[in-house]
């Protein structure tokens, strides 16, 4: 083993010269960098913005056109209305004047109304069923007061049939002896024993006859004799005789062109119609003295309560103020009676009003089904709320809710054939235009809470005269109307229903 000493003799030069050191390093230089700010991390949002409500733009009030008039002779025309893009087209001929200008007794009336459109001369009550559902269709009649229709509802693919079931139908209808004989039937077994049991019918009934007097055409009382002189071949001549001594109009709505309607139309009406004045509305008088009508229905559960009063007519002034507060009252379902009586109190599944405007009158109805128990309470809690409106009017919120409402009703009246033929419709009985009902729906965007109070003052405070209708178990119901002090008129179902009290 050599030691590290004789390395040393073995290698002198190396032992003797001393390690080399590296060079010094340079002094660095230091260069100051500007700190990097952080970055910023953007979360998305879940979802929208929830801080405050988001802006709302008030609806526009859409325009739709007038009818498109073609006079195809005197006391003949038709009116046109083009809507693009329905499937379904509706067809109306509609002569303008009906019951109230007719010698023939309701009951006649009526039955032709029931079974005219139910076969013809050359296809059986069973064919023409059959026709119609195959073909997706419907053919019909409807007769009211003022005015008459015959009508068909059918497919753009279904036209064909319906045009000529619609033709034969105004020339050769042919009412069955066997329906004709049903019909009557079943109607006085209604007004014998069906509608006597029924809480609804003879709420309606009674409110009807109490405010519209006998003698009034629109407050003619059901005569059942008079049905058993009905015969096939008398409503047979009362529905020809109808047809020809009337203006006729027919309304024609879809997505059809006018030239396509046309000849089909023309031979519709060929032989019907007359160059007369259309029926008029008779006037209407509402009660001068508030009434109580009690019904007495012995062991029932509920009592059915209406109300009704006087209201502006369809061209008042206040007309559209009147509507708003019959919409704030009980119109809707978050409407004040529905609020009170059934989600306050639990009275009820439902209350609510409605509000009637026609040529020659009008009239405001509350309606709602209560346990007997709480009949004095429901009276209570609708004349509150109808004071509050009297006292308050109604206010920016119920307002904008209400135009919303009914702006939104209004511009989904083209959605459909049936909603447009609604319209034209109404513009029609009215003798109106299309302009002045989009006006009445405007109007309520600038209605005041000043105006809505004049109108319910005007028509709703306590010195106005009402009629009330209680129908439910007298030994329950007699002494809470007692508790209010009210004067009832008790009368029985069969009495209420035939109107004969």
């Amino acid at each position: 083993m050599i030691s590290i000493f004789a390395l040393a003799a073995l290698y002198p030069a190396l032992a003797a010269t001393p390690r080399a050191r590296p060079p010094a390093s340079p002094k660095p230089t230091i260069v100051e960098v500007p700190p990097v700010a952080a970055p910023q991390i953007v979360v998305a949002p879940a979802g929208p913005d929830r801080t405050s409500p988001p802006p709302v733009t008030p609806p526009v009030v859409m325009e739709f056109p007038e009818p498109e008039v073609h006079l195809l002779r005197p006391g003949v025309e038709a009116w046109y209305v083009h809507v693009p893009g329905v499937r379904h087209v509706e067809v109306s001929v509609i002569v303008r004047n009906g019951r109230i200008q007719r010698p023939e007794s309701a009951a006649a009336w009526y039955a032709v109304s029931a079974t005219a459109d139910l076969a013809t001369q050359t296809l059986s009550s069973a064919e023409l069923s059959e026709l119609e559902d195959l073909h997706s269709m419907d053919v019909y009649t409807q007769l009211g007061p003022e005015q008459g229709a015959v009508a068909f509802d059918a497919t753009r693919d279904d036209l064909a049939p319906a045009w000529s079931l619609l033709t034969d139908m105004i020339h050769a209808s042919a009412p069955p002896r066997a329906d004709l004989r049903r019909y009557v039937t079943d109607t006085k077994e209604w007004y014998l024993s069906e509608a006597p049991a029924s809480q609804s019918a003879v709420a309606n009934a009674a409110m009807n006859f109490a405010w519209i007097p006998k003698g009034h055409p629109y407050g003619e009382r059901p005569d059942l004799a008079s049905f058993s002189g009905l015969n096939a071949a008398a409503i047979t001549r009362l529905y020809k005789d109808w047809l020809r001594h009337g203006p006729v109009r027919v309304l024609v709505v879809g997505d059809i062109p006018w030239a396509e309607a046309e000849p089909h139309v023309i031979a519709a009406v060929d032989g019907i119609g007359a160059d007369v004045e259309p029926a008029k509305a008779p006037e209407v008088v509402p009660p001068k003295v508030t009434r109580v009508i009690g019904v007495d229905m012995p062991g029932q559960q509920q009592t059915a309560l209406q109300m009704r009063v006087a209201a502006p007519w369809s061209g008042a002034a206040d007309r559209v103020a009147f509507k708003m507060i019959n919409w704030v009252l009980g119109g809707h379902f978050l409407s004040r009676l529905n609020t009170n009586l059934r989600e306050d109190k639990g009275y009820t599944y439902g209350a609510g009003s409605s509000y009637q405007a026609d040529r020659t009158f009008g009239c405001a109805t509350v309606g709602v089904d209560v346990p007997s128990e709480h009949t004095k309470d429901a009276i209570v809690e609708i004349e509150r709320e109808v004071d509050r409106l009297v006292a308050e009017g109604v206010p920016a919120a119920d307002r904008e809710m209400a135009y919303r409402s009914w702006a939104a009703a209004w511009n989904n009246q083209f959605q459909t054939a049936s909603s447009a033929v609604e319209l034209y419709n109404e513009v029609s009985r009215e003798d109106s235009t299309v302009k002045a009902r989009r006006d009445r729906v405007a109007a309520a965007q600038t209605l005041t809470t000043e105006a809505t109070l004049t109108a319910a003052q005007a028509w709703l405070g306590k010195d106005k005269p009402r009629v009330w209708v209680v129908v439910g178990d007298r030994t329950q119901v007699a002494p809470q109307l007692s508790a209010l002090g009210w004067t009832v008129e008790w009368v029985s179902p069969e009495s209420a229903i035939l109107g004969s009290f």
